[in-house]
């Protein structure tokens, strides 16, 4: 999965024009909400699969946080 609906990339004065990665928190929550959603679901029935639904989700914001670090890093 993409994680560009996932990350902002603003350009303020403050910063000399430079580009800065951010969160966007929207997409984020919208992503949480509808993996809890899942979760709950099936949170009776198949406990595995909520499990690997919600590691997929942890994984997915990890991946997020680090293109951050890699964008500010390489063009911050």
């Amino acid at each position: 999965m993409s994680v560009r609906g996932f990350v902002n990339i603003d350009q303020y004065s403050y910063n000399k024009g430079k580009k800065t990665a951010s969160i966007c928190y929207p997409g984020m929550c919208g992503s949480m909400i509808s993996t809890i959603r899942w979760a709950h679901r099936y949170g009776k029935s198949d406990i595995d699969f909520v499990l690997k639904i919600l590691e997929n989700s942890v994984n997915e914001q990890k991946k997020v946080r680090n293109v951050i670090k890699r964008f500010n890093r390489r063009f911050g």
